[in-house]
């Protein structure tokens, strides 16, 4: 477990059969990296979803394995960036 200001990151390493990766095609023996995450809600304010962001963006950079998976709940929001 990795704890990362305002996140904590679960990092956790385990053999997967293959036929538990859902049917993509891959080579056996390779590395495979799931990445969990849950992005903070709109109440959490712009700092801490800034600073998410950029922490998830260290965790895939880090990360060692060829295939890199993000899954999670993104609280994602619709409409124009706006750039100030």
């Amino acid at each position: 477990m990795r704890q990362l200001n305002n996140a904590t990151f679960v990092i956790r390493e385990e053999e997967v059969p293959l036929r538990s990766v859902g049917g993509t095609p891959v080579k056996r023996n390779i590395e495979i990296t799931v990445i969990n995450c849950y992005s903070p809600s709109d109440a959490a304010g712009e700092h801490k979803f800034d600073a998410f962001h950029h922490q998830l963006e260290e965790v895939i950079r880090d990360a060692k394995a060829y295939y890199k998976i993000v899954v999670g709940d993104f609280n994602v929001r619709l409409g124009m960036a706006n750039e100030s």
